[in-house]
């Protein structure tokens, strides 16, 4: 039986057999029977709202990566881009140690500038 790869919608590879159908990007994915309501439904809209913060993040699949991953990837951002990680760490997560480390990285790139000048 042939197999065939794919990736889905968080872009991970998957394997496919003929019988199975390829996600395609922006293909329409079926809708719940019903809407939730109450505590669920605020948190489903609060879900799908940072969803699309994520979306906006300077770092593609911010919120899943680990510390060390996300320090080996801040050498490319400037300050701008340091600052919506850092307020959306605070706003989300909350891991202090990702927050202590992109304050130091501003810290640090605002110091370079005015040293600069």
């Amino acid at each position: 039986m042939p197999r065939f790869r794919s990736l889905d919608a968080t872009g991970n590879v998957r394997i496919l057999t003929p019988d199975m159908p390829a996600e395609t990007p922006g293909a329409a994915r079926p809708k719940a029977a019903s809407r939730p309501k109450g505590k669920t439904a605020r948190r489903s809209r609060s879900v799908t709202a940072s969803r699309a913060v994520a979306a906006d993040l300077p770092v593609p699949g911010y919120d899943a990566l680990s510390l060390p991953s996300i320090r080996a990837r801040l050498r490319g951002l400037d300050v701008a881009q340091l600052r919506v990680l850092c307020d959306h760490e605070k706003s989300g997560a909350k891991r202090a140690d990702v927050v202590t480390m992109l304050e130091r990285r501003i810290a640090k790139l605002e110091a370079a500038a005015r040293d600069a000048t």
